[in-house]
């Protein structure tokens, strides 16, 4: 006979922060589709600045991604001309992903109805209530981040 799992707290938590994320993921999909973007895409453009920008490496590691993914979709979106590379005037090995004019363009339009969209989709929940559910979030995310990295 089958019996049910008895989940933890931090199970249910775990479960609960996996399935928001399954939906936000389809939120995004569904309105960056709309500017020719993924959701990778959207998060490069907002890690970028359009005057100092970031190294591969750096970009990288922010995004939690292989070098060789950073890469491919850095050569995506200069095809796209979205940013490009430039040489890093600190190291002249490295190079520096900076956005171009109409980079910052999309990442602004973008930002503008992502943000206006977030707003009516997570609209379930009182000012009150997102403001302590930020708290936690931050407090959460940040003993995530001790973690990471550390063999736990």
């Amino acid at each position: 006979m089958l019996t049910a799992i008895s989940e933890s707290v931090a199970h249910q938590e775990y479960r609960l922060i996996i399935d928001i994320f399954i939906y936000l993921d389809a939120f995004d999909r569904q309105l960056l589709r709309r500017f020719g973007l993924t959701p990778t895409q959207y998060n490069v453009l907002l890690h970028l600045d359009p005057l100092s920008g970031q190294q591969l490496v750096t970009l990288s590691d922010l995004m939690l991604v292989a070098r060789s993914t950073i890469s491919r979709i850095i050569d995506q979106m200069e095809a796209a001309e979205l940013v490009h590379r430039v040489t890093d005037p600190d190291d002249r090995r490295a190079q520096r992903v900076v956005l171009t004019r109409a980079g910052v363009d999309l990442r602004d339009r973008v930002h503008e109805a992502h943000g206006k969209a977030l707003e009516e989709y997570l609209s379930g929940v009182g000012l009150a209530e997102q403001e302590e559910l930020l708290l936690l979030l931050r407090k959460m995310r940040s003993g995530l981040a001790a973690n990471v990295g550390d063999g736990n």
